[in-house]
């Protein structure tokens, strides 16, 4: 069983190297593409949303979305009505870096999923899509300070 999560892995520290070696030159290793890509795709998107869809703490999400601003990459908006809740949007350059991102990506999948077929490619993301449930939920708990019982 092991086996899955060593292999799961294989395959996220190969993405992640290749990403954060390509996107470095934009000023976007580290993950901050990764962030950039939630926040195009989510306009309005909030920090603690954004937490939660990369699976990081807050604190994390605050350092990229500093990162983030100062390159100008995304702005904040704030509510008329509560100051406290910020909004991030992607700027027109935050726009432009995320097509090449995007254009990576699906480079990426296309490598990814070369020589399966059509039916193989519908069972791998439904396979994924219920490792990422399972996980998201082993994830909520701990993040909430529960501790899980390895037996």
């Amino acid at each position: 069983m092991e086996e899955i999560i060593r292999q799961i892995g294989h395959i996220y520290r190969s993405l992640e190297f290749i990403s954060n070696t390509e996107f470095k030159s934009m000023g976007l290793g580290n993950n901050l593409y990764a962030y950039l890509v939630r926040i195009v795709e989510q306009p309005g998107i909030i920090a603690g949303q954004l937490a939660i869809e990369m699976r990081a703490d807050k604190t994390t999400v605050s350092r990229s979305i500093k990162k983030l601003i100062a390159m100008q990459f995304i702005e904040v908006r704030y509510e008329t009505d509560n100051k406290k809740e910020k909004h991030l949007f992607a700027t027109e350059a935050g726009a432009v870096q995320y097509q090449h991102i995007i254009a990576e990506h699906q480079y990426s999948d296309r490598q990814l999923i070369a020589g399966l077929e059509p039916n193989e490619i519908a069972t791998l993301k439904r396979l994924l899509h219920q490792l990422d449930v399972n996980s998201y939920d082993e994830w909520q708990s701990v993040r909430n300070g529960k501790e899980r019982n390895y037996d």
